[in-house]
């Protein structure tokens, strides 16, 4: 999802579409635009397709005029926006001062990954899975977090903006005098630290949740933070919506949507599972042996630049310099994603110079990440009771 622009995410604790940008190996403009001019021809036997597009630079940059979302979903769906871009009119004032150089956010993208790794697989015990009582955790680092949502709580409803974390399942608040009765009567003690050093304890609570005027939810357990500290850019608190918190399949959605059914390695965990299969670029298949991505992948909200194992990030980015076009990604099921160069390149200063949204991980045996990045331009439909993650193109307006 680009800064000026907001997506409809079928995400109720429950399912959510998504759209969302990343980097690594720097990429000058004049290259870019001479090699995206020809086209390229499928090879012998499957039909021939152009991979190879003329884009403008200045599409790639994030805009400075907020472009709502015109689509309407059936479903359940959140309007998500990036907290430093112009559609986050409620932390307008907070986004003119703190906003962070790209430096910043790729030390902070660096840190969240790093987290991530840390509580996979053996750091995460299958006892850890009960929804939020009384209880201390550990969370991935939330500075990089780059999105929010409002949603209300309370009867009647007040408003919060949220960081939007797929890879967290305790919800929170900041927690005021004039918060809800519940926080205010709660004996239950809560805490979470994030990888960051940020962190929150307080007191659980349940409340009715307001999504929509026809999705509200009572008895919705969270946490009324007292002590909060950390990169929260100027949010209330955090919606989770780890896997472990969904709990409503998703019924109404896009026959564009395609399904595959989540990895089973990370069923214990956080975090939504994806098994990888392939990776090609420009329609070629990269020479990339299986059990290079045997450690697994996660898709999540809160990553920025997308993660892969050493040997396979090597082959795709010499394969990218020589061609510069569309690669696509395959998954069990036969889900094939295609993304185009909105997916694949990050600004990194103006438009002076332009970064691969990919980087490799420091072995092999670490956990891959799908970051937001390559995310943006497509629904990501997360149906948490049948197991399952769905793509469609056209996330973003």
């Amino acid at each position: 999802m680009s800064w000026g622009s907001t997506a409809k995410r079928r995400a109720t604790l429950f399912s959510m579409a998504t759209p969302i940008c990343s980097i690594s190996l720097f990429i000058n403009v004049f290259l870019l635009l001479r090699s995206l001019s020809e086209g390229y021809a499928a090879k012998e036997n499957e039909a021939t397709k152009s991979y190879l597009h003329i884009v403008e630079v200045n599409s790639l940059l994030p805009p400075t005029a907020c472009n709502h979302s015109s689509k309407a979903s059936k479903s359940l769906s959140l309007e998500v926006v990036h907290r430093h871009g112009p559609c986050n009119g409620i932390l307008n004032q907070e986004r003119a001062t703190d906003a962070p150089s790209n430096i910043e956010i790729l030390l902070r993208d660096q840190y969240r990954v790093d987290s991530i790794h840390a509580r996979l697989p053996q750091s995460w015990q299958s006892s850890q899975r009960s929804r939020l009582h009384c209880r201390s955790r550990l969370g991935a680092s939330i500075g990089a977090a780059d999105y929010v949502v409002t949603v209300g709580l309370g009867t009647p409803k007040k408003d919060f903006t949220l960081i939007f974390d797929t890879g967290s399942d305790i919800t929170w608040t900041q927690f005021a005098s004039e918060g809800t009765k519940t926080c205010s009567s709660s004996a239950c003690l809560y805490q979470v630290q994030y990888g960051d050093g940020s962190y929150s304890i307080g007191i659980t609570a349940t409340e009715t949740l307001t999504l929509s005027a026809t999705d509200v939810f009572k008895n919705f357990l969270f946490g009324c933070g007292q002590q909060n500290q950390g990169l929260f850019g100027g949010a209330a608190g955090l919606l989770g919506l780890a896997p472990m918190v969904t709990s409503v399949s998703v019924e109404k959605v896009s026959k564009s949507v395609k399904f595959t059914p989540l990895s089973a390695d990370f069923d214990s965990t956080p975090f939504y599972g994806l098994d990888i299969t392939e990776l090609s670029v420009g329609g070629r298949k990269l020479s990339i042996d299986a059990s290079a991505f045997s450690a697994g992948t996660v898709i999540d909200s809160g990553t920025v630049i997308s993660r892969l194992p050493p040997t396979a990030y090597s082959e795709l980015s010499s394969e990218f310099k020589k061609l510069m076009t569309e690669l696509s990604l395959r998954q069990v099921g036969g889900v094939e994603m295609d993304i185009d160069v909105s997916g694949i390149l990050y600004p990194a200063n103006g438009s002076k110079k332009f970064c691969l949204a990919f980087a490799g991980n420091e072995d092999d045996g670490d956990t891959s990440i799908f970051g937001n990045v390559q995310q943006r331009t497509y629904q990501v439909v997360y149906d948490g009771v049948k197991g399952r993650v769905g793509f469609a193109p056209g996330g973003c307006s």
